[in-house]
């Protein structure tokens, strides 16, 4: 009787994910819906499980917790679709608003485009236009480039924000976030170039200490980050809103990262090793381009990140097995160039006109 009851059940089980669920449900979803399925049906609970219909409310309460889980995964997927059918819509009333906003204050007079203007024509000479760069929208994509590396080369916040063209000020916010995220990216290849040269002969795993790294560098707002020492638990501000960075905070926390993977792998960090380490740290955490190692890394991202903005998703996993530092942190240096295509292409939207007519 148990049996049959069993198998009563699973065909019931069956009959509602086939018939329902994976029709209902995103299909990308339907590879893990099956092989819960079959999972179920051979599942016999334990040793100690109840038998009788105890065994069976058991496996029914089973299938309606799976069941409420795929409710709320098609309801977010429904949802999600919807958003993304409305997002052209959203796209390009947004740029027609933010267009009419710009138009309004150059008539007002609060904004003008003379830097704008020297920027593009500094571009269309320096790469040649039309020879080395055909296409107008290429040109910017590389003037976006090497406008945010400038930016976040730039000692002074604010003196970097007035030396942007005109243009880019409709999306502020948006190239601040590039800044933020391309001097992190910058700091965490310093740390791992200056680790990996001073520890040479010990065993670390850079790529994960350089996911790490860049996560700890990387703070979007104002947060506090806890460091065990001793028995103490230190709480302490590492970065705030404008990107700045609470360098020496920042430092302990990388060399905290390090000891640790150094320990995993049975190895430890002498106490003059780790203040050699901390004084390198300290001078490239600050960020200046002036710094050899911080230099040297700039120019090696820059270069990896302007291929990357240049080929298509088929060329870039090539491109990155050709990388030798950045290859550490390649997942970041792509998310980072469809984040400045990104907002290139929004910028040349919003103001091609503009820049149609820069002679």
């Amino acid at each position: 009787k148990e049996i049959v009851d069993d198998k009563w059940l699973d065909r019931i089980v069956e009959t509602v994910v086939k018939s329902r669920i994976l029709l209902l449900q995103a299909p990308i979803r339907n590879q893990k819906t099956c092989e819960w399925l079959v999972k179920y049906k051979s599942r016999d609970f334990g040793a100690e499980a109840p038998s009788g219909p105890e065994r069976l409310l058991l496996k029914f309460r089973t299938f309606l917790d799976f069941a409420h889980e795929k409710l709320e995964e098609i309801q977010l997927d429904t949802t999600n679709h919807h958003l993304q059918s409305l997002s052209i819509l959203v796209r390009e009333k947004g740029v027609e608003y933010y267009r009419k906003v710009f138009e309004e204050d150059m008539q007002s007079g609060n904004i003008g485009l003379d830097i704008m203007q020297k920027w593009f024509v500094n571009l269309k000479k320096r790469y040649d236009y039309p020879n080395d760069v055909s296409d107008l929208r290429t040109l910017h994509h590389i003037g976006t480039l090497d406008t945010i590396w400038k930016v976040y080369e730039e000692e002074s916040r604010e003196m970097a924000i007035t030396n942007l063209p005109e243009t880019f000020l409709s999306e502020l916010d948006m190239v601040m976030d590039l800044f933020r995220i391309s001097r992190g990216i910058c700091r965490t290849a310093s740390c791992l170039l200056i680790i990996r040269q001073i520890l040479e002969s010990r065993k670390l795993d850079l790529e994960q200490l350089g996911s790490q790294i860049h996560s700890l560098l990387l703070s979007e707002t104002k947060q506090t980050k806890t460091v065990v020492q001793g028995n103490q638990l230190i709480v302490s501000f590492i970065g705030d809103q404008t990107g700045a960075l609470n360098v020496s905070i920042a430092t302990d926390l990388v060399i905290n990262c390090t000891k640790q993977i150094l320990a995993d792998n049975g190895h430890s960090l002498e106490k003059q090793e780790e203040d050699f380490v901390r004084t390198a740290l300290l001078e490239a955490m600050k960020g200046s381009k002036n710094h050899k190692v911080y230099s040297l890394v700039s120019e090696r991202l820059y270069s990896d990140l302007k291929s990357l903005m240049m080929i298509n998703d088929k060329e870039t996993k090539l491109h990155c097995e050709k990388m030798h530092l950045s290859s550490l942190l390649k997942e970041q240096l792509i998310q980072l160039s469809k984040k400045l295509i990104e907002f290139a292409d929004r910028d040349f939207l919003l103001h091609s006109h503009h820049y149609l007519n820069v002679k």
